[in-house]
């Protein structure tokens, strides 16, 4: 769907059109998808993919696009999953540089904004926006989580204005969850609210930080990424100066061939391309609560790897995270599965007692011993 919002004048004296694209709508996606072309490999095939309306009986997706004289000047976009209290993605923001300085970005926040009150999202969050971007999505009611944090949270209507407290009624207890194939419905509550949730107290679990000011927080995040395995120089270039942190390598923290999973998105892509599958842990009331996945990392699919991600308040339900997932996996798969894992993490008692032998410890660079364990089919 394709509908003209408005015509506004600019700062130059031009007029623009604003229009909100809602795929599919083919037409008008292929040169919306060549105005996209900067973005990286993984969100060029998202974006491609939205556009095309490939993932829109799972997912609503809203492009708000800015056009003069009939060329695409700016565009924002948010979207969320087909299901109660969804949790909404904001981002993909760009503006073509022969129109920047003219505001594009912000009047276009600004519609985006009076569809996002009324739409039925708890809440919208942005997952890599640099402190000094942080300030242009103010006026439209996103706020870091954390000082300093790159990370942006905008409340749903009615919904708390403190992302702690959102996470906190979202994150209720349950007395069963349930393992279902995963697509792009629930991307957001995992590549976004379990990714900042589980950032937030890997930062407060730095008792030596004891974070309290801006820099404060950047030093545990810097902590964090450097516990991943990444270089200082990247985080230098990727946070402070591009403001693109790899979400994924700073709150997964995969060891292993497992760490090439980067996120949510990147194993649904994966799972796409033949490589394995994936699958989400959801509460009683629909809550989406962590996933796993059983998927190669390499294209040649030679090894399968295991591994899942659930928020620590459901920890005592890991087990039967593990036992469910081997189950619906090996319904039409007879290979092996690896797992990796520290040596001092709570998945060892899930791996093992699912079957999981350990195979070999290997230490890595900081002297901590990894566990790489298999799972043969009984």
């Amino acid at each position: 769907m394709l509908e003209t919002l408005d015509i506004v004048g600019l700062k130059d004296g031009r007029k623009m059109s604003i229009r909100r694209f809602t795929p599919p709508e083919q037409e008008y996606a292929d040169g919306f998808k060549h105005f996209m072309r900067y973005l990286n490999d993984e969100n060029t095939r998202s974006v491609g993919a939205r556009s095309d309306g490939k993932y829109a009986d799972c997912s609503v997706d809203r492009y708000f696009t800015g056009e003069i004289d009939g060329r695409i000047a700016g565009q924002v976009w948010y979207g969320w999953g087909h299901h109660d209290n969804p949790v909404a993605n904001f981002g993909h923001v760009y503006v073509d540089p022969d129109f920047r300085g003219l505001g594009i970005t912000r009047i276009l926040m600004k519609y985006l904004y009076e569809d996002f009150r009324s739409s039925p999202v708890i809440g919208a969050l942005c997952t890599c926006a640099a402190p000094q971007i942080a300030e242009l999505y103010q006026p439209s009611g996103f706020h870091q989580i954390y000082p300093g944090s790159p990370r942006l949270y905008s409340p749903g209507s009615g919904y708390p204005d403190d992302f702690n407290d959102l996470t906190e009624q979202y994150y209720e207890s349950t007395s069963a969850l349930r393992v279902v194939p995963g697509s792009m419905e629930y991307r957001h509550e995992i590549d976004c609210l379990l990714m900042f949730t589980l950032e937030i107290k890997k930062i407060a679990a730095l008792q030596r930080f004891n974070p309290t000011s801006v820099k404060d927080y950047q030093d545990a995040f810097y902590a964090i990424f450097n516990n991943s395995g990444v270089t200082m120089h990247q985080l230098e270039n990727d946070y402070f100066l591009k403001g693109v942190p790899p979400l994924g390598k700073m709150a997964s923290l995969r060891r292993f061939a497992a760490s090439a999973i980067t996120s949510y998105q990147d194993a649904l892509f994966k799972q796409e391309d033949g490589r394995g599958q994936i699958f989400v842990v959801l509460t009683e009331n629909g809550h989406c609560v962590g996933w796993s996945f059983c998927l190669s990392p390499l294209p040649d699919k030679s090894t399968v790897f295991f591994d899942y991600e659930i928020h620590p308040s459901y920890e005592s339900f890991a087990g039967e995270i593990v036992r469910d997932t081997l189950k619906q996996w090996h319904n039409g798969n007879d290979s092996c599965l690896w797992a990796a894992c520290p040596g001092s993490s709570g998945k060892i008692t899930a791996l093992s007692d699912n079957g999981f032998n350990l195979i070999k410890n290997i230490e890595n660079g900081d002297s901590e011993k990894i566990m790489l364990m298999l799972y043969r089919r009984r």
